[in-house]
């Protein structure tokens, strides 16, 4: 095993310098008993709220009928269209998820009002501007979109305005219906052999892009994040913003509105354009500076403009930019293809749903980012750990507060193919929730680890050989606290615990010092005992006949005879007096009771992995 190791800060402000990751210690042996486990059944199980019923989704706005029959199937959809911000904070607190589309603003004020009960806003195409994504993430409310339904139609129709423009198709019509036959007029201009900037490379940029290369375009695009094997790969140029300003004949917008983006075009930045460029915007409109494009059209600076979205939708009758002759405008169609809306309804409810329900959102804005094919990958080790850190916290002993966290990691993968995010949240989530009476997601795990002054850093080593698995083992250690369960501590004084997935299933492996080998399916009851023939059958037969099923059991000792952990696997909670008995064994030093899961709320039970993913809908114990 080579040791390198690299540190990755989540909640602290610098990584942990006693965090060695360069060498281990050689650890005790560990034999394990395994009892069978019965078989269990893929069943898919609705969600329920505290109270048995149906979750309730208020859609504000619009959706498709096949998105609208989706969650009918569900929960109690409840379609209250065009509500005033009052009418909507009102019913927010009866509700644990909202579907909007661009027109309802979803501030703070709604996630105030629903008092917590609001689990999951749907937003119904790609921007996300009209939501507070601060305050959900404060509230724990997790944000999904739907970013690939309307692609294609957004790209479509961003076409479409610049042929039409370049064309002056718009202009040209209403002159023949006003009885006029204007051809001089009306003459345009060509598109191929012209540069196009595509201002934002995402996904509709991209698809902009590949049609305008259709078209004969020479397409270059500006985007900070855009990879660029991705737009060599169609041909596409990524230059500097102000050389795209500078050489581009048209202009294609498609950034998101940010406070970096909001009136990126303006007075400033339309001087540096060659004159007589065209202007296509159908992604939003504050980011451009409407009183600075009229003076830029009238200047001559800009020759004409497209434009399907505005700052304020709908815009003033009387408004010089719709107005302007020069000027050809929509009322944002970009996604409004029968095709799309329909695609857009099915891809919102079904993630809306799929929170709700415990799974892992690909599309959340404001949780962890990660690929559908990682998320199935790092499912088993998600659940291991939230365990491991909910075991964790559960051997510190009361009065001890916890503020420092070291997570490692061992994987053979190279750091840039390892995304923690996950696990770190889950973690966060597992130490957290038994001590306090917040709900921790993959949402605000971080802002509540920094509300409550939980430092966290994050190590790995770096092991030999192949790759196959994401992670060999994940390690949960607590500083400067005590522990009701002395043979937790490490050599260096910290609550410790490790765990692996064995065969799709988290297993604790190491607790303290000692090795243990025993599944994380139900709780677990951890002996130190003096190793000695007999113990293994005593402490099961007292388990037996108070009717406690065992599933696994593991011993990990010092050497023959010596000391010894006993890790007992048990898939109900023992009474007070079954404890009693454990600990008046005379080879019993200390033992200590721990739940590995709190109280749940009915999720997916997919064939054999219980899917905690989404801790919003989780209770503790």
């Amino acid at each position: 095993m080579s040791a390198t190791a690299s540190s990755a800060i989540s909640v602290a402000t610098k990584p942990l310098k006693s965090l060695s990751l360069s060498t281990r210690s050689p650890l005790p042996s560990a034999a394990s008993v395994a009892f069978p486990t019965p078989r269990r059944r893929l069943v898919l199980v609705a969600c329920t709220t505290g109270d048995g019923s149906k979750p309730t989704i208020l859609v504000a706005e619009k959706l498709g009928e096949a998105g609208v029959k989706l969650l009918e199937d569900f929960a109690n959809e409840d379609c209250s269209y065009n509500l005033t911000p009052e009418e909507l904070n009102t019913k927010i607190s009866l509700c644990d998820a909202l579907i909007v589309r661009s027109g309802t603003k979803v501030g703070r004020e709604v996630f105030e009002s629903s008092r917590g009960r609001l689990k999951v806003v749907g937003r119904a195409g790609v921007g996300i501007d009209n939501v507070d994504l601060s305050a959900a993430t404060e509230f724990g409310c997790l944000v999904v979109n739907a970013p690939t339904a309307n692609t294609i139609a957004a790209a479509e129709h961003g076409i479409a305005l610049l042929a039409g423009m370049a064309r002056n198709v718009a202009q040209a019509d209403a002159s023949v219906k006003a009885g006029e036959w204007k051809r001089n007029k009306y003459v345009g201009v060509s598109l191929v052999g012209k540069t196009l900037a595509v201002m934002g490379f995402g996904k509709v940029g991209t698809e902009v892009a590949r049609r305008a290369k259709g078209l004969g375009m020479r397409v270059i695009a500006h985007d900070p994040y855009a990879p660029a094997d991705r737009a060599h790969a169609i041909g596409v140029d990524l230059v500097s913003f102000d050389e795209a300003l500078a050489t581009a004949d048209f202009i294609s917008l498609h950034m998101p509105l940010t406070p970096a983006t909001s009136k990126i075009l303006n007075d400033e930045t339309f001087a540096k354009m060659k004159k007589g460029v065209r202007i296509v915007n159908v992604a939003r409109g504050g980011v451009i500076d409407e009183d600075a494009l009229v003076r830029a059209l009238d200047a001559g600076i800009v020759a004409q403009a497209a434009l399907d979205v505005f700052t304020k939708e709908p815009p003033a009758k009387d408004s010089p930019l719709v107005q302007h002759e020069r000027v050809t405008v929509t009322p944002h169609l970009g996604a409004s293809t029968m095709e799309a809306q329909e695609g857009v309804a099915i891809e919102i409810a079904e993630a809306v749903v799929g929170a709700l329900n415990g799974e892992l959102a690909a599309t959340a804005v404001n949780a962890p980012m990660v690929s559908a094919e990682v998320l199935t990958e790092l499912k088993p080790y998600v659940i291991l750990a939230e365990k491991l850190g909910r075991l964790a916290v559960q051997l510190v002993a009361g009065g001890s507060g916890v503020k420092n966290v070291k997570v490692s990691y061992t994987s053979a993968r190279a750091t840039d193919d390892l995304d923690t995010r996950l696990l770190r949240a889950m973690i966060t989530k597992g130490i957290i929730e038994p001590i306090s009476d917040v709900y921790v997601n993959l949402v605000n795990a971080d802002f509540t680890a920094k509300q409550r002054g939980l430092r966290i850093s994050e190590g790995r080593v770096l092991l030999d050989g192949s790759p196959e698995n994401p992670l060999e083992t994940i390690t949960v250690q607590l500083g400067n606290v005590e522990s009701k369960f002395a043979s937790s501590l490490s050599e260096s004084g910290e609550v410790k615990v490790e765990g692996r997935v064995k065969d799709g299933v988290p297993h604790l492996t190491k607790v303290g010092s000692f090795e243990v080998d025993v599944t994380l399916e139900g709780s677990i009851i951890l002996c130190r005992q003096v190793d000695q023939p007999g113990m293994i059958g005593t402490v099961g037969s007292i388990l037996g006949e108070s009717n406690v099923n065992v599933n696994f059991m593991s011993v990990g000792r010092i050497a023959p005879r010596k000391q010894a952990i006993m890790a007992i696997g048990v898939d109900d909670q023992p009474s007070k007096e079954t404890l009693k008995k454990i600990g008046e064994i005379p080879a019993v030093e200390e033992f200590v009771f721990l739940k590995t899961v709190g109280k749940l709320l009915r999720i997916i039970l997919i064939a054999e992995i219980m899917v905690e993913i989404i801790p919003s809908l989780l209770q503790t114990f």
